[in-house]
């Protein structure tokens, strides 16, 4: 490669569906061939990846070759009534040969510029690499919750009630299956909003294992989709939800197996648990569950970005708090209450789960939610 004085790179910029195989090719070489695995890049992420997103998805090329990537995908999230407009990061790669150039942090920057000229809310992204990314201006923010049940408490869980008729798919090719299911979830107004034609590819996507739902009255009420040993997403009301995860304990369950034995790395085998997902609140089947006192591990999402903090308060219909901004630092202003706060800080202060200040505290943390589903 040549030195970085001699480059003669051409981006950061959106990709064209003409440089879609090119794209692919640089993502899957870091993301899935460099460790072992299959090009599958494309498969696992159809709706970043397809030609009509490719907009959203930020190059640098080298000749005609991507040297690095990062795709957004942009879609509107409910929750507790409000919609906001959240930019997923996929896949922040630059290729071995054209690394400590500076190249990934310059897509990443051209992608929150992106993000802001779109009117995004958030910004939101997984990884370990978490002091890399506040470099850039993410934090660590919002909550999740996670419920284990096995043999010693599944039974706190209500049943069905009788009048209701629990059914098993495995996908989503039954008539207007994804459509009933999709009332549900868009009547629950939590999470991300979607099209039948979305749910269907997401749903091959993540590799959803099954569907529980309980019909009720010739109607669909609830619903789980789980993926190996996990509830990844819930909806309807509350105790059917709560009944379907008992049924589906029950299906999974083997009260003949062994409860003894352990495997070859001394781990217990037979000790049959599940877990379940769920946000820090905003449904009744997450207050059910703390009325019955089950205990969850509780620890902050993924990384937060906010392109325009004042923009996110005008989405929960704040309208007495007033962020703006003074070099790196952010003035909070409520009546005669002041802090300056950096943006790492105004984040936590906005989503938590930190209390950085007690200006807000009767309003912050605001509440945040995506499925697993709409995880980038």
């Amino acid at each position: 490669m040549r030195a970085k004085e001699t480059l003669e790179l051409d981006g950061p910029r959106p990709a064209l569906p003409e440089e879609r195989d090119e794209v692919l090719l640089c993502v899957n070489t870091v993301m899935r061939i460099a460790k072992g695995g299959q090009p599958t890049i494309a498969d696992d992420y159809p709706h970043i990846y397809a030609p009509e997103n490719l907009g959203d998805v930020f190059i640098v090329k080298d000749g005609s070759r991507v040297v690095s990537s990062t795709g957004i995908w942009i879609n509107t999230v409910q929750v507790r009534g409000t919609q906001l407009r959240v930019a997923g990061i996929n896949a922040v790669v630059t290729l071995p040969e054209y690394r400590r150039q500076g190249l990934g942090g310059n897509v990443m920057l051209a992608c929150q510029q992106h993000m802001s000229d779109q009117g995004c809310h958030l910004g939101f992204l997984g990884t370990g690499l978490y002091n890399w990314y506040r470099r850039l201006g993410w934090e660590r923010a919002s909550v999740e919750r996670w419920y284990a049940f096995d043999r010693g408490n599944i039974e706190v869980l209500p049943s069905p009630p009788e009048d209701v008729e629990v059914v098993r798919f495995h996908d989503l090719q039954r008539a207007r299956l994804a459509e009933e299911l999709l009332d549900i979830h868009h009547a629950d107004a939590l999470g991300g909003v979607r099209t039948p034609d979305l749910l269907r590819r997401l749903f091959v996507a993540k590799k959803v294992s099954s569907v529980y739902a309980a019909r009720q009255e010739n109607r669909m009420a609830a619903y789980l989709f789980t993926r190996g040993d996990t509830v990844i997403e819930w909806g309807g009301e509350a105790a059917l939800i709560a009944g379907l995860v008992r049924a589906w304990f029950k299906d999974t369950n083997e009260p003949a197996a062994s409860t003894s034995g352990r495997d070859a790395e001394y781990q217990p085998v037979g000790q049959h648990s599940i877990s379940l997902m769920a946000p820090a609140g905003g449904h009744p089947f997450v207050d059910l569950l703390e009325s019955q006192r089950f205990p969850c591990h509780v620890h902050p999402r993924r990384m937060l970005y906010l392109p325009d903090p004042q923009a996110v308060l005008a989405a929960f219909g704040i309208r007495d708090i007033r962020i703006s901004r003074e070099g790196d630092c952010f003035i909070v202003e409520r009546g005669a209450d002041r802090i300056s706060v950096d943006r790492h800080q105004l984040t936590k202060l906005l989503f938590g789960p930190e209390r950085i200040s007690d200006l807000g505290a009767d309003l912050f943390p605001l509440p945040f939610w995506q499925w697993l589903l709409e995880h980038v």
